[in-house]
């Protein structure tokens, strides 16, 4: 037998969720909770998007299924924040399904994961940044490098461009933008960006990469968590 997919895209705020793992070593421990935040980045990563609960995980749950009342995995449970390295306090920290299913796709399909390459850094632009581009009232990422004759150079981007939708989707975080590029290797992308106040689209293929040598693009860090 084996447990079902959900779609972690439905989930919403309020929802109740079931964390199982080996807390400390006591296998096969149930707790459970509610959804308390979406989209959460926490410095794990370049692509965090991770699912915030009050369900109790502590060390040893890490890489343990939160199921959702209909006996559906959503998520695989990763960290939490904790002070001084202590346990629970009822901020913990998953894995979207649906990101491990992406990425199961690729390793069944391809033999191993599969990230997109843009081959710009960037960072968030805040108001102040955007009215100074020209573009008040806009958010996204600001490109700050280009990796010399990487895709981004080759689409026509420049450093000081805004970018504001990928593929359509509003880039409102670094990571939101390192997410969408990753999920498109080998797939035609479309950027929209703001230049000197004019918006302006460019399409580019992002090749697959290897991530243990490439960078996508570079976000500050986030708040302390401790991974389980």
């Amino acid at each position: 037998p084996a447990v079902r997919f959900g779609v972690s895209a439905n989930l919403r705020v309020g929802d109740r969720v079931i964390a199982i793992g080996n807390p400390q070593g006591f296998a096969g421990s149930v707790s459970s909770g509610i959804v308390s935040a979406l989209h959460r980045a926490i410095g794990l990563s370049s692509y965090d998007d991770l699912i915030q609960m009050d369900a109790a995980i502590n060390q040893g749950n890490s890489g343990g299924p939160l199921f959702n009342c209909d006996g559906e995995a959503i998520g695989v449970n990763q960290a939490i924040y904790t002070k001084n390295a202590g346990g629970s306090i009822g901020i913990g920290f998953a894995i979207p399904i649906d990101d491990v299913k992406n990425l199961t796709d690729d390793v069944l399909n391809h033999g191993r994961p599969r990230f997109g390459w843009l081959g710009a850094g960037a960072q968030f632009a805040t108001p102040s940044m955007a009215r100074a581009l020209d573009a008040p009232g806009r958010s996204g990422a600001l490109v700050a490098s280009l990796a010399p004759g990487g895709p981004a150079e080759r689409a026509g981007l420049r450093v000081g461009d805004l970018l504001t939708r990928f593929n359509d989707a509003p880039l409102d975080s670094v990571s939101a933008l390192n997410r969408l590029v990753a999920r498109s290797a080998g797939r035609n992308a479309r950027i929209a960006y703001v230049r000197q106040g004019v918006e302006a689209t460019s399409w580019r293929s992002p090749p697959s990469m290897n991530p243990a040598t490439k960078s996508i693009s570079t976000a500050p860090p986030a708040s302390p968590a401790a991974a389980l």
